[in-house]
């Protein structure tokens, strides 16, 4: 599932990534040693992008989001937010 294309309406907005230069590389390799992370990884690459509501995980909507936070926070994913039509 991929989020659709920005449309006149829609605002797109980018949190802040960390600096990938600052990140260490144990922060990147232990990032998706939880197996929850790892699915969430594998997931996100065969869609390539999705909402933490649309992945199909066995979890609470809030632990999927804990999870793309700390994967987000290691480098390995980049997390933007986006504001359909009012």
């Amino acid at each position: 599932m991929t989020v659709p294309a920005p449309g006149p309406a829609m605002v797109i907005t980018r949190m802040v990534q960390p600096d990938l230069d600052e990140i260490d590389v144990s922060t990147v390799l232990q990032a998706p040693a939880d197996p929850m992370r790892l699915r969430i990884v594998r997931l996100l690459d065969q869609v390539e992008e999705s909402t933490c509501t649309a992945l199909d995980l066995p979890v609470k909507v809030s632990t999927v989001s804990h999870h793309v936070n700390v994967l987000r926070h290691s480098g390995v994913v980049s997390t933007r937010l986006t504001n359909g039509p009012v």
